[in-house]
This record gives structure tokens, C-alpha cells and sequence, in this order.
């Protein structure tokens, strides 16, 4: 009977350099894929069906653990056999599993369309346990550079959901969404820091003595003057105004705590204060406001507007921070600020509103 071969050194592993599958040792076997991608992979019988499994990326898995968990693969593969569901499927149940937790309706929308328009079309129909990182790569190639953001947000999302299955299913496997496989399949990213375009005090009062009485012009009135988040404005209720201030609630704001404000005016009413029908303004109704009449600053530019005035004007940062709801990250010193600082935020915001209603000159 011949014998086996030997397995290979490690210098004559990192001399593989060749796309393919290469035998290494007993079970175990060297994937090079064509983006230089190195991957441990063992082959397995699944029913009546010989399959290859990947084990782990080279770069962060010895030889000796790769052998170990080869002989570990069979039993983790006979645990998923007709278990691991297609990812399409997954994802719908993740959704609709964790919406509840979600703060605000865009997140379902983002989730969906998403989906929709990247993942599903790639990644639908294919089993879980099928799925490798160079799946998941070609997802998000087409966004890397142009869109990198949403690439990111793509990546996190698939990786959550196939986490999701893998819990689901007891196996304690690596995500092919993980960074650590990913980012060495994609060029490097060069990070560049964005700030929201903001307008001068002058731009933004010009802007606001033209605003009618429609939804989204009063919306982005109420914004100005309270300096608030998009969402917050749109979600507003009449309720929430009691005696001069608006109260927003904790599930609607960003840092999950109750925030008041003064409010610009006592609405009359109940329900949305900003509403298109039954339901809340769009994301894009303000925006789109801007974008008709080619102003380049954007809708949360506003705030930093405002920071800037009160920042010029003298007020205490303190002030500031807490009437755009910002957390301070000092967790000794937020521990001693305990109040909101309401009454004396008063006179400070009563002077933004008397500067936005000024004439120009």
C-alpha cells in the first residue's frame, strides 16, 4: 500500500501562490483564490454528496489547527445537514425577529431596500453554510469606492444575519462577513472626514422667511428653531408640546433618553404635527426642499449652524450639548450633570429665535 504523502513545510505552503485547491497534508487542503485570498479547506460528505468546507483563512490559522479542525468538520456538518436555510429566508426572519428593537421605521426601510437592491439578488438563494467571504466581496465591490458607507452598513447587516442563523443552528463557525476575511479581499480605503454642510445664520433666516404653510416647510421651521434632529421633527406630536415645551420621547431620540426643548409655538390639534395624509413626512421631504431651490448645505447642517451662533454668542457649551442632545462621553463628568438645564437653555434659545426672524441686511 503507498504511502501518504507528507505533509508539506511551512515555507513550501507560503510558496503556494497558484489559484486552486492545493493538498497540504491528511484532510487538509490550501484554497488560493484569485484576489489572493488563502483559505484552509477540507472536503466532507454530506449525504451522498463529497463538498468542500473552508476552515479558516491562513493568514490567522496554523497547520496544526487546521488539521485538528478538519476532523472536527464532519460532525459540525452532520449537526447543519438540512438545517442551514437560505440566506434569503434568514434575512427576512432577522428582520422581522428585531424590528421591534429598532428606533425608527427608516431602519426597516433601509433593511429592505438593501436587501433588495444588493444582497438578496446575490446572496438569496444560497444556503448559509454555502456563503464564503469572496461571496460576500462581490456585494460589495460595486459600492467599495463610490459608496463606502453603504458598503459598510452592507457587510454589518449580512454579517448579523448569518450570525443569526449560525446561533440558530449551535455552531460556533467564523463569519464570512467578518472584516477580518473581507478587508483583505478589497482594496484599502482611504478615509476621508465629511462634515454636514452647514449655512451661514444669514443663509438659513433667508431661507426661512420664504417658508410657507406646507408640511414640510414648517417641519424644517420647527427644526431651525429647536435645532433638533431630522427625525425628531418629523415624529413630533401634539401631545408632546405640554405648556411651552416639547417633550421627545426616549424611544425617539438617538442617545434613548427624554429630551425637552422649548417648543416655537403651541400646536393646535392632535397627532402628527407634520403630517403628508395619515402618515409622517418622508426622510427626503425636507431635503428635497433644499435640493429644488439649489441650496448646497444640508438639513442637519442646520445644527451645526446653531452650535456655531451659541458658540459665538458665548453660551456654555453645556447649554449647547444638551439642547442638540449630544451624550458627553466624560461618563464622570455626565454623572454630575443630571438636569437638563431647561430654564437657563430658555433665554439662549429665545435669542436663536429672535436672530432668526431679524431682518437681513
Amino acid at each position: 500500500m503507498p504511502k501518504a504523502p507528507k505533509p508539506l513545510t511551512v515555507g513550501q505552503i507560503k510558496a503556494i501562490t497558484q489559484p486552486g485547491r492545493h493538498r497540504v497534508a491528511d484532510g487538509v487542503y490550501i484554497r488560493i483564490t484569485a484576489a489572493g485570498g488563502r483559505y484552509w479547506d477540507t472536503r466532507v460528505t454530506d449525504g451522498a454528496k463529497r463538498t468542500w468546507r473552508t476552515i479558516g483563512p491562513v493568514d490567522s490559522m496554523s497547520l496544526q489547527i487546521a488539521k485538528r479542525q478538519a476532523l472536527e468538520v464532519p460532525t459540525k456538518t452532520a449537526l447543519s445537514t438540512n438545517a442551514a436555510r437560505k440566506f434569503g429566508v434568514v434575512w427576512a426572519e432577522y428582520v422581522r425577529v428585531n424590528e421591534s428593537s429598532w428606533k425608527s421605521p427608516i431602519h426597516h426601510r433601509q433593511w429592505k431596500q438593501t436587501g433588495d437592491d444588493y444582497v438578496l439578488p446575490a446572496l438569496g438563494q444560497m444556503a448559509v453554510d454555502e456563503i464564503r467571504p469572496e461571496h460576500v466581496v462581490e456585494v460589495l465591490r460595486p459600492l467599495w469606492a463610490t459608496k463606502h458607507e453603504t458598503a459598510r452598513r452592507i457587510r454589518g447587516r449580512i454579517g448579523l444575519a448569518i450570525d443569526y442563523e449560525l446561533a440558530r443552528l449551535g455552531l460556533a463557525l467564523a463569519n464570512p462577513a467578518d472584516l477580518r476575511f473581507v478587508g483583505k479581499l478589497l482594496p484599502k480605503h482611504r478615509q476621508v472626514e465629511k462634515h454636514h454642510a452647514a449655512p451661514t445664520v444669514k443663509e438659513l433666516r433667508a431661507l426661512l422667511a420664504t417658508l410657507g404653510d406646507d408640511p414640510s416647510h414648517q417641519c424644517l421651521r420647527w427644526l431651525a428653531m429647536t435645532a433638533c434632529r431630522t427625525s425628531e421633527a418629523r415624529y413630533a406630536t401634539a401631545e408632546e408640546v405640554v405648556d411651552g415645551v416639547w417633550t421627545v420621547p426616549a424611544a425617539k431620540m438617538k442617545a434613548r433618553r427624554d429630551h425637552r426643548v422649548l417648543a416655537p409655538w403651541q400646536p393646535t390639534g392632535h397627532g402628527l404635527l407634520f403630517a403628508n395624509g395619515d402618515s409622517a413626512l418622508s426622510l427626503n421631504a425636507m431635503r428635497s426642499l433644499l435640493i429644488k431651490r439649489d441650496i448646497k448645505w444640508t438639513v442637519h447642517g442646520i445644527r451645526a449652524c446653531f452650535s456655531t451662533w451659541a458658540t459665538e454668542q458665548g453660551y456654555d457649551s453645556r447649554l449647547i450639548e444638551t439642547q442638540l442632545a449630544h451624550v458627553d462621553d466624560n461618563q464622570v463628568r455626565a454623572a454630575y450633570a443630571r438636569g437638563d438645564l431647561l430654564d437657563q437653555r430658555e433665554p439662549m434659545m429665545r435669542a436663536w429665535w429672535l436672530e432668526l426672524a431679524a431682518t437681513n441686511h
